[in-house]
């Protein structure tokens, strides 16, 4: 249930050669009625004209970053660095909150006991203008974690878990949440809640909706690096539930 706890948030937003989202990215941010949150923008040294949107809007960015980055991971790195709010949400370049209200909603269900918040996701086709709404379970998973993730524009993260659990890894270039998320649920046991709230929108035209064979193969070398004994044991637990009755028994008691 909302609570009427205030827990700062640092709102961090990545951007590179993409004016257009920037600019209605950072109109949903600063329009928000919920104050007590700082803004802070990561540009990868734009060329398309974001920096002048950036420049329009600065009295409304609390901290800004416009340098080289090495890819998407380590500019939200440098985001986190930088934040010093409690919870962390990161609305990247192109993705927009749902309405005025998302943050004073989302914060009312924060606690100091929960290290991570999510709620639902919209997910827009810029190619015929439809609209789906990405739900997420109540409980999460190791096998859930296997083949899906929690979408990090609709997940309030505690700021310390990113000295625990470390920062995203950059030798990654479009799973590293979805590796945060995994370590710190399924490895460092961290607490979480899902919380019945459509938090943003995400269009279907990014790098981590594009490059579906990438996602799978870094996904797979990720799980092969950090829980090598569980996934071979998530296998072959999952084999014996797809076989017929009669191969269980005697896989069970090895009968040939």
């Amino acid at each position: 249930m909302p609570n009427s706890i205030s827990h700062k948030i640092s709102v961090i937003t990545i951007n590179l050669n993409n004016k257009n989202g920037l600019e209605k990215t950072i109109q949903s941010i600063t329009k928000q009625t919920y104050d007590y949150f700082e803004y802070i923008v990561v540009d990868g040294l734009s060329t398309d004209g974001s920096l002048d949107v950036i420049e329009d809007h600065k009295h409304k960015i609390t901290k800004k970053i416009i340098e080289k980055d090495s890819g998407i991971y380590d500019a939200m790195n440098k985001g986190i660095r930088m934040a010093t709010g409690e919870y962390l949400l990161f609305i990247n370049s192109g993705d927009w909150l749902v309405s005025e209200d998302t943050l004073a909603l989302l914060v009312s269900y924060t606690n100091d006991d929960t290290d991570i918040i999510y709620g639902n996701l919209s997910f827009h086709d810029p190619s015929n203008g439809s609209e789906t709404i990405g739900s997420y379970p109540e409980k999460l998973t190791f096998k859930y974690f296997t083949h899906r993730s929690l979408p990090h524009q609709a997940t309030l993260i505690k700021s310390i878990l990113f000295e625990e659990v470390g920062l995203y890894d950059t030798s990654y270039k479009i799973v590293s949440d979805w590796g945060f998320f995994c370590l710190a649920i399924c490895k460092h046991q961290k607490s979480y809640k899902k919380i019945p709230l459509t938090v943003s929108n995400f269009p279907l035209d990014g790098i981590g909706s594009t490059q579906v064979n990438l996602r799978s193969q870094e996904r797979k070398d990720f799980l092969e690096k950090h829980f090598k004994l569980f996934i071979d044991d998530y296998a072959t637990h999952k084999n014996l539930l797809l076989s017929p009755p009669v191969r269980i028994i005697n896989k069970i008691f090895k009968i040939a």
